[in-house]
């Protein structure tokens, strides 16, 4: 697996945290700052599966489906 792919899902992963933390001690006028935060935090988790399992062939094909199917689901996050 490239190294980069856990990293970016890990740091994915460590924003939606930040945000969620953040969104539950912020004021009104914080709110917008922390969904940036949140969907940055969900943008950036999605892409790094679903990109991660189209450029990875080292692994096997089914988990590189249910990282992509992983991934969107991360993303479709974001319309909810």
């Amino acid at each position: 697996m490239k190294s980069w792919i856990p990293a970016l899902v890990g740091i994915g992963i460590v924003l939606i945290f930040i945000g969620m933390v953040w969104g539950e001690y912020a004021d009104k006028e914080d709110m917008d700052t922390v969904h940036t935060v949140t969907h940055l935090g969900i943008f950036l988790g999605g892409l790094g599966l679903v990109v991660g399992a189209m450029i990875d062939d080292g692994i096997d094909n089914y988990l590189r489906l249910a990282m992509i199917i992983g991934g969107a689901l991360f993303m479709a996050l974001m319309w909810m």
